[in-house]
């Protein structure tokens, strides 16, 4: 049995055979407004019960000026109406096609659902060596999308703005590139770093005053 408080799973090994496997699905493939099914066990597991559900928001973590987001907590959730808030703990949100959208989970006392990107993310550290592991980076951070950087006149449309952060990194610096890729979704700069282990090097591409930078961080 394997934790992982990141993401409030449990990993336990079941032994039985020949089971049906869902298939994994892409919260970010998704539109807003598209219809999903919630589906839970009652008391007895051969019974379920179903329920109808709206995507509200493909994920909590939104490009704003205002929003503040740590990188040691997690920063995306899909968000439904009606919300699931009060459902019970394992509700899986499945698309149209029956592939999985997200996974009702409880991180500290808060009730999210964890979307399937973060659900296989998390599967994948545990299958690596059968603990749960992730790397740790001291920062704090704005997302920033194309109307937050043109709004303060920066040269890529999206990227992460440093809030606090150990060094060497700085507030105020504006990351838009993670070993060699550009950040599309400035939301994706989180799952880049978690996809890597303790003790791995990252490259950071940086604007700091207006100058260019390459900064090199060992994670933790």
């Amino acid at each position: 049995m394997a934790t992982d408080e990141k993401m409030g799973l449990a990993f336990l090994k079941v032994e039985k055979q020949n089971l049906s496997v869902i298939k994994q699905g892409f919260s970010e493939e998704l539109s807003v407004g598209e219809r999903l099914v919630a589906v839970w066990t009652l008391d007895k597991p051969s019974e379920v019960a179903i329920k109808p559900v709206t995507l509200a928001r493909k994920s909590s973590a939104i490009p704003s000026l205002l929003r503040l987001y740590d990188f040691d907590g997690l920063n995306a959730s899909v968000s439904v109406e009606p919300s699931l808030e009060d459902g019970e703990l394992g509700t899986v949100v499945v698309g149209s096609d029956g592939s999985l959208v997200g996974f009702l989970t409880q991180i500290d006392s808060e009730k999210q659902i964890l979307r399937a990107e973060d659900l296989k993310l998390s599967l994948d550290n545990f299958l690596n060596d059968g603990r749960i592991i992730w790397p740790k980076l001291a920062l704090s951070y704005q997302i920033l999308g194309e109307t937050e950087t043109a709004f303060l006149g920066l040269p890529k449309k999206s990227g992460i703005m440093v809030v606090s952060a150990a060094t060497p990194l700085r507030a105020n610096d504006f990351i838009y590139s993670v070993d060699g890729t550009d950040l599309a979704s400035g939301e994706g700069f989180q799952e880049r770093i978690l996809r890597k282990a303790p003790g791995e090097k990252v490259k950071l591409r940086l604007l700091r005053n207006q100058k260019d930078l390459e900064v090199e961080i060992t994670l933790q």
